[in-house]
């Protein structure tokens, strides 16, 4: 669809009776320790290899080799070698799922924790798959585990629509259990996704849940309340949609007013910095004045000016490069081009400092850089800039 594969949720395909029938009538013909090699293969997947499903079964080597030779002898699996290891394929997609599709619910469990475990002993580092296995296993702190190992590795490779269903999967098992504090991090990480993913309005929303629910607990992290109400502010300021902005616009006001009140008399904190950058792109942004700017200038040059400070006195590079795009929109506004491009350059300096990660913002800083030097005509170094923004770009795919 829309040039994309889209696949159904598991429990809504359906196999006709007479297919699953005639599937299952071929695989009953053989003897009984081949069937149940066949089932737990099936619950490995379309593909599975010897050495997982020989440490997940009870079978010895010998029984297991001879009970897969019998199933490819009728044609329901055949040898697929991947990269030194032997592996098998089911000669067809519908052949695991009746197969799954014939056991009981305690019985798949059962062996979905088995693969688990051979999978885990094997390979811990294929979260996705352990994800999946605990999770059918019903084994929700494994599967909670695994799933947002799974998530981290999908952001890292800014695969965001993968981290949604990954989280979302985390949160729908932890629903299910009550851990209040878990639900909050699952909240707030879904909520991180769907904005990295553009999906804005929604990372509001669960925002606001999260929010909510942390309210609602005794003692609760006033700097959790802080972070949340500056990234629906943080959120608000990328809306692009005039209705979502009429939405969540008093929302967005009263977010940030009440994270200024919870840092109010604290000494600096990073979070602190990021709410006062995130205020001055909101003025910037939506023209706001909030109340305690100071009289003689305008908001958005406070709020940046005073995240700067705050950033600079806590040696604070990567909430000092956010501060000082928050003062460059403002000198881009004033038409004070070469002041911006000396604001873009220092940002680039501290782009280059080990404790920043962000490869994707080192790429946007790159090409700021270059940006405000072809304000100011310096087109040679802004090219060198740029193309060394388009190297990475590639490399970070």
């Amino acid at each position: 669809t829309g040039g994309t594969w889209r696949r159904a949720d598991m429990q809504t395909i359906f196999i006709p009776p007479s297919v699953r029938g005639a599937i299952l009538a071929r695989v009953e013909r053989l003897p009984l320790p081949a069937q149940d090699a066949l089932r737990l293969a099936a619950i490995l997947g379309r593909e599975f290899d010897f050495a997982t499903l020989h440490s997940a079964s009870e079978q010895d080597e010998e029984a297991l080799i001879a009970a897969l030779e019998r199933a490819e002898r009728a044609q329901l699996i055949g040898e697929s070698p991947r990269a030194g290891r032997m592996a098998f394929t089911f000669a067809h997609a519908l052949i695991p799922f009746a197969l799954r599709e014939s056991l009981s619910g305690l019985r798949r469990q059962r062996l979905h924790r088995r693969a688990a475990l051979a999978i885990e002993a094997a390979r811990p580092n294929d979260v996705e798959s352990l994800a999946y296995h605990f999770a059918a296993a019903g084994e929700r702190d494994k599967a909670i585990e695994y799933s947002r190992r799974a998530a981290e590795r999908a952001e890292a490779l800014y695969a965001y629509d993968v981290v949604i269903q990954h989280l979302q999967m985390a949160l729908e098992l932890v629903e299910a259990d009550g851990r209040s504090e878990m639900r909050l991090t699952l909240l707030e990480e879904l909520a991180d996704a769907h904005h990295l993913h553009g999906e804005h309005a929604a990372a509001i929303a669960l925002y606001q849940e999260a929010l909510g629910r942390l309210q609602s607990l005794a003692n609760a992290d006033k700097w959790m309340a802080v972070r949340l109400h500056r990234k629906i502010g943080e959120t608000f300021n990328r809306l692009a949609k005039n209705a979502e902005i009429e939405q969540f616009k008093t929302a967005a006001r009263s977010s940030l007013e009440n994270g200024l009140k919870l840092v109010e008399g604290e000494a600096p904190h990073p979070e602190s910095a990021h709410l006062l950058t995130t205020l001055a792109n909101y003025a910037y942004w939506s023209s706001y004045a909030p109340t305690g700017a100071l009289p003689d200038q305008g908001p958005m040059e406070h709020y940046a000016r005073a995240a700067v400070a705050m950033a600079e006195q806590l040696d604070a590079p990567v909430e000092l490069s956010a501060a000082l795009e928050a003062l460059a929109n403002i000198y881009s506004t004033q038409g004070l081009f070469r002041e911006r491009m000396e604001i873009a350059l220092r940002r680039l300096a501290l782009s280059r400092d080990p404790r920043f990660t962000d490869r994707s913002e080192q790429v946007n800083i790159l090409c700021q850089a270059g940006t405000a030097l072809l304000s100011v005509g310096d087109y040679a170094q802004a090219l060198t800039y740029l193309l060394e923004a388009e190297r990475l770009a590639e490399h970070i795919r």
